[in-house]
Protein backbone atom coordinates (compact mmCIF):
# COMPACT_ATOMS: atom_id res chain seq x y z
CA UNK A 1 0.00 0.00 0.00
CA UNK A 2 2.59 2.17 0.88
CA UNK A 3 4.78 1.18 -2.00
CA UNK A 4 1.72 2.36 -4.12
CA UNK A 5 1.20 5.64 -2.68
CA UNK A 6 5.12 6.68 -2.96
CA UNK A 7 4.97 6.14 -6.41
CA UNK A 8 1.49 7.78 -6.64
CA UNK A 9 2.84 11.14 -5.37
CA UNK A 10 6.65 10.45 -7.51
CA UNK A 11 4.12 10.38 -10.67
CA UNK A 12 2.36 13.22 -9.56
CA UNK A 13 5.57 15.07 -8.95
CA UNK A 14 7.18 14.28 -12.04
CA UNK A 15 4.19 15.24 -13.62
CA UNK A 16 4.11 18.87 -12.43
CA UNK A 17 8.12 19.46 -13.29
CA UNK A 18 7.25 19.11 -17.01
CA UNK A 19 5.16 22.02 -16.53
CA UNK A 20 6.05 24.74 -18.71
CA UNK A 21 6.41 28.40 -17.30
CA UNK A 22 5.07 29.95 -20.48
CA UNK A 23 1.50 30.12 -18.95
CA UNK A 24 2.94 32.40 -16.14
CA UNK A 25 0.98 36.03 -16.03
CA UNK A 26 3.11 39.04 -15.75
CA UNK A 27 2.89 40.48 -12.36
CA UNK A 28 1.34 43.83 -13.90
CA UNK A 29 -1.21 43.31 -16.46
CA UNK A 30 -0.33 46.48 -18.71
CA UNK A 31 -1.99 45.37 -21.83
CA UNK A 32 -4.42 47.93 -23.41
CA UNK A 33 -4.75 51.86 -23.65
CA UNK A 34 -3.40 53.95 -21.30
CA UNK A 35 -3.75 57.76 -21.49
CA UNK A 36 0.02 60.19 -20.23
CA UNK A 37 -0.80 62.06 -17.44
CA UNK A 38 2.58 63.31 -16.69
CA UNK A 39 6.02 63.22 -18.04
CA UNK A 40 8.92 64.16 -16.33
CA UNK A 41 6.70 65.59 -13.18
CA UNK A 42 5.02 67.47 -16.12
CA UNK A 43 1.08 67.44 -16.37
CA UNK A 44 0.54 67.07 -19.37
CA UNK A 45 -1.73 69.77 -21.38
CA UNK A 46 -5.64 69.15 -21.22
CA UNK A 47 -6.08 68.86 -25.05
CA UNK A 48 -3.17 66.25 -25.18
CA UNK A 49 -3.98 63.00 -26.97
CA UNK A 50 -0.85 61.09 -25.66
CA UNK A 51 -1.59 58.12 -24.39
CA UNK A 52 0.38 54.42 -24.77
CA UNK A 53 -1.23 51.10 -26.14
CA UNK A 54 0.17 47.56 -24.78
CA UNK A 55 -1.10 44.64 -27.19
CA UNK A 56 -0.63 40.92 -26.47
CA UNK A 57 1.96 40.59 -28.98
CA UNK A 58 4.68 42.81 -27.68
CA UNK A 59 3.49 45.76 -29.94
CA UNK A 60 3.13 49.22 -28.73
CA UNK A 61 1.51 51.48 -30.27
CA UNK A 62 0.03 55.62 -29.28
CA UNK A 63 0.06 59.07 -29.41
CA UNK A 64 3.10 61.14 -27.87
CA UNK A 65 0.89 64.16 -28.03
CA UNK A 66 1.15 65.20 -31.66
CA UNK A 67 1.71 62.24 -33.78
CA UNK A 68 1.02 58.25 -33.83
CA UNK A 69 4.04 56.09 -32.79
CA UNK A 70 4.64 52.44 -32.83
CA UNK A 71 7.40 50.47 -31.30
CA UNK A 72 7.76 47.28 -29.19
CA UNK A 73 8.07 46.58 -25.30
CA UNK A 74 8.98 43.79 -23.14
CA UNK A 75 8.27 43.37 -19.72
CA UNK A 76 9.93 40.40 -17.09
CA UNK A 77 8.16 41.06 -13.95
CA UNK A 78 8.37 44.86 -12.62
CA UNK A 79 11.12 45.11 -15.28
CA UNK A 80 9.87 46.60 -18.57
CA UNK A 81 11.80 48.43 -21.79
CA UNK A 82 10.21 50.41 -24.44
CA UNK A 83 11.28 50.94 -27.99
CA UNK A 84 9.74 53.07 -30.60
CA UNK A 85 10.20 51.98 -34.21
CA UNK A 86 8.66 54.90 -35.77
CA UNK A 87 6.60 57.74 -35.95
CA UNK A 88 4.07 60.21 -38.17
CA UNK A 89 5.80 63.60 -38.67
CA UNK A 90 2.96 66.28 -38.83
CA UNK A 91 3.64 69.69 -37.30
CA UNK A 92 1.60 70.62 -34.31
CA UNK A 93 0.63 74.03 -31.92
CA UNK A 94 4.47 74.43 -29.76
CA UNK A 95 3.02 73.35 -26.76
CA UNK A 96 2.01 69.66 -27.86
CA UNK A 97 5.43 69.32 -29.93
CA UNK A 98 7.26 70.32 -26.69
CA UNK A 99 5.19 67.93 -25.28
CA UNK A 100 5.93 65.20 -27.45
CA UNK A 101 9.91 65.69 -27.62
CA UNK A 102 9.45 64.61 -24.06
CA UNK A 103 7.87 61.63 -24.45
CA UNK A 104 10.11 60.49 -27.19
CA UNK A 105 12.78 61.22 -25.07
CA UNK A 106 10.99 59.34 -21.92
CA UNK A 107 10.25 56.26 -23.89
CA UNK A 108 13.61 54.63 -23.94
CA UNK A 109 14.52 55.53 -19.83
CA UNK A 110 11.65 53.63 -18.79
CA UNK A 111 13.67 50.69 -16.93
CA UNK A 112 10.81 49.37 -14.60
CA UNK A 113 7.15 49.40 -13.75
CA UNK A 114 5.02 49.86 -10.53
CA UNK A 115 1.19 50.42 -10.02
CA UNK A 116 0.18 53.30 -7.56
CA UNK A 117 -3.69 53.66 -6.87
CA UNK A 118 -4.52 52.18 -10.24
CA UNK A 119 -2.28 54.39 -12.23
CA UNK A 120 0.77 52.91 -14.23
CA UNK A 121 3.93 54.59 -13.09
CA UNK A 122 7.18 53.97 -14.99
CA UNK A 123 10.11 54.37 -13.83
CA UNK A 124 13.57 54.49 -14.66
CA UNK A 125 16.47 52.98 -13.89
CA UNK A 126 16.96 54.92 -10.63
CA UNK A 127 13.57 54.03 -9.76
CA UNK A 128 11.90 57.63 -10.16
CA UNK A 129 8.84 57.74 -11.76
CA UNK A 130 9.69 59.69 -15.21
CA UNK A 131 6.13 58.87 -16.72
CA UNK A 132 2.25 58.20 -15.34
CA UNK A 133 -0.11 56.42 -17.30
CA UNK A 134 -3.99 56.00 -16.22
CA UNK A 135 -5.85 53.12 -17.95
CA UNK A 136 -8.37 53.88 -20.67
CA UNK A 137 -12.02 52.07 -20.03
CA UNK A 138 -12.61 49.81 -22.85
CA UNK A 139 -15.15 50.65 -25.10
CA UNK A 140 -16.48 47.11 -26.16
Amino acid sequence: MIKHFIGAVAVILSLSACQTTSNIEPEYNIIGEWRVDSVQSNTVTDYSSAKLIFAENGKLTGNTSCNGFFGQYQITGKQLTLTSDGLTRKACIEALMQQEQQVLQTLPLVNQIQMINKQLHLLDQSGNTIMVLTGVASTK
